[in-house]
């Protein structure tokens, strides 16, 4: 999942739990932290997902748990890509996961 974070464009570094342990970060912060490269950011507002025009994306999905073919017409939001990485990959979200798994996409 690292190296698939790592590999997306605007994306300068994933750091893991003990890395942001040896950094003296909350707990509170999460298992992973994506920092955006130079030029990029997720946001341009405080303390929020982004702006709503931000927060409607557009996702593809591929795989062997996915249905094909398949539109999926419910509003997806930026949140929803953690929570959907996780499913993909059968890793059940955390409670502190703000998205929701996109169940219609999945056979």
């Amino acid at each position: 999942m690292i190296a698939g974070l790592e590999g997306i464009t605007g994306v300068a570094r994933v750091y893991t739990r003990s890395e942001l342990d040896a950094m003296d970060t909350p707990q509170n912060l999460g298992d992973l932290v994506v920092d955006c490269a130079e030029g990029y950011a997720f946001s341009t507002s405080v303390a929020e997902h982004g702006a709503k025009a931000q927060q409607q994306i557009f996702m593809v999905f591929n795989g062997p748990t996915i249905k094909q073919g398949e539109l999926y017409e419910t509003e997806c939001r930026s949140v929803d890509c953690v929570a959907n990485i996780l499913a993909v990959h059968g890793v059940p979200a955390e409670d502190t996961v703000d998205g929701a798994v996109l169940n219609g996409i999945y056979k």
